[in-house]
């Protein structure tokens, strides 16, 4: 119904809308109980407890498939026809062997299939779904991405050219076009994770050709006159729980420079946090990154104030896994098309399972935290979900303390961050920009 409320708000200006679901940070772990030993409150295999078990998850633990699987069948009874299903990567529980990883990528995957059988899923790779944590390498015969290929391939995932195929074989990456004029370009950016000791910026400055292949795909989607959503598991900003920049600066800066050519990509969409926010890209970003890296000189002109405005935005995602005491949440989003054909990223609605209330008052039916559409005027609907939205909506909370309160009592799925920070994170992609943010309002810099 909601669908069909947003296609209608938005005509006479779009012809066609479709949705599709966002999915990310699953982490499941077979071994999860969901019993409490009062001995050992953190062990959440523990095999007796004092209470009944916590089947559909307890905080500060990864779920087993009891909560995967109610979060498909939520999924299904919502918008049981979706055009396509990001799943965001870290299938795997944080404290699985390596042993396990191949079949519990299986079984998720699997579950996903058998709920939504002619939908087009498309995975991403998180650092633990690695054998050994975010150590992802390179191919072109990689023994690790041939096999999820094979887990992929058997679950119903079919890639749609030999290039696909030959990409993920050589670094887990692919590109996918679900709807005509629509491509969906999927990265593995644990490549880029200071965290993976297979690369070295002085050596490797383009880990499995991806940025290559990325600014090639960016191209000739641009000929064709498709749109561009780009999803990855690990986003290119400072973590914004204990100020800890994701990527090294010489990739990060090369995916800045990439974006800063091709603007008419407006939105990314990535995972990892665990919690629900966005980070916004602006010139001064770009000038500062590329500062430090050496790629121009220190003395190099900055951007004007007038000319610093944000022209991308990573957006993020809550998880699966209540592991970080947050409530499980996904999201599903509106497509809208124009005349033109193109396709504008123009709504979503995050959804949450209340853990307490499903255990205490077995209420297992998901509730609606918010549509992002009801924080945005009508015009900023119009043009989707991008920078200009998410300016607006950072600035509104920057300034008005009840908006901001507002805000995040409606995420209810989790956010420990001071106001300063988390804002000053939404705003600024560079180490520099976001320092210098938080230094106005107080807090820590980030190392």
């Amino acid at each position: 119904m909601r669908l069909l409320l947003f296609a209608i708000a938005l005509l006479p200006f779009y012809v066609r809308a479709e949705s599709f679901w966002l999915v990310t940070d699953f982490h499941m772990d077979s071994h999860y109980t969901g019993y409490v030993d009062s001995s050992q409150p953190k062990n959440c295999w523990a095999q007796k407890g004092s209470a009944p078990p916590q089947t559909f998850g307890r905080y500060g633990c990864d779920p087993n498939m009891e909560l995967v699987n109610l979060f498909t069948g939520s999924m299904k009874t919502i918008d049981p026809k979706p055009s396509f299903i990001l799943l965001n990567g870290d299938f795997c529980g944080h404290d699985i062997s390596s042993g396990e990883k191949f079949d519990t990528v299986r079984t998720v995957y699997q579950s996903y299939a058998q709920s939504f059988p002619n939908v087009p899923l498309l995975p991403s790779l998180g650092n633990d779904d690695a054998l050994d944590n975010y150590q992802l390498a390179c191919g072109p015969n990689n023994d690790y991405y041939n096999k999820l290929s094979e887990v992929f391939n058997a679950t119903g995932m079919t890639f749609q050219t030999s290039d696909d195929m030959a990409t993920f074989q050589r670094g887990g990456y692919y590109s996918y076009s679900p709807l005509p004029n629509l491509r969906i370009i999927v990265l593995n950016t644990v490549l880029y994770s200071p965290s993976n000791r297979n690369f070295d910026t002085s050596r490797d400055s383009d880990p499995c050709g991806q940025f290559a292949w990325l600014q090639t795909t960016m191209a000739k989607a641009q000929q064709k006159g498709e749109s561009v959503v780009v999803m990855a598991h690990i986003p290119p900003t400072d973590n914004g729980y204990d100020s800890q920049f994701l990527w090294r600066d010489a990739y990060a800066d090369r995916w800045f420079s990439l974006l800063s050519a091709n603007r008419q990509i407006p939105l990314s969409i990535f995972g990892h946090l665990h919690h629900d926010g966005w980070v916004l890209l602006r010139p001064s970003d770009v000038h500062a990154l590329a500062v430090r890296v050496g790629r121009i000189p220190a003395n190099a002109p900055a951007p004007n104030r007038a000319d610093d405005v944000p022209f991308h935005a990573h957006l993020y995602a809550p998880s699966v896994t209540p592991s970080q005491g947050n409530n499980p949440g996904i999201r599903r989003f509106t497509l809208a098309q124009d005349g033109a054909s193109k396709w504008l990223v123009g709504d979503y609605n995050q959804y949450f399972l209340d853990i307490e209330r499903a255990y205490f008052m077995n209420k297992t039916a998901l509730t609606l935290g918010y549509s992002i559409s009801d924080h945005l005027r009508p015009t900023e609907v119009k043009i989707g979900l991008g920078p200009v939205a998410f300016t607006t909506l950072a600035m509104q909370m920057a300034s008005n303390a009840r908006i901001y309160a507002e805000w995040s009592m409606r995420h209810e799925v989790y956010s420990s961050l001071k106001q300063h920070q988390y804002l000053c994170a939404m705003m600024h992609s560079s180490r520099e920009q976001y320092n210098q943010c938080v230094a106005t309002y107080g807090g820590a810099a980030m190392m």
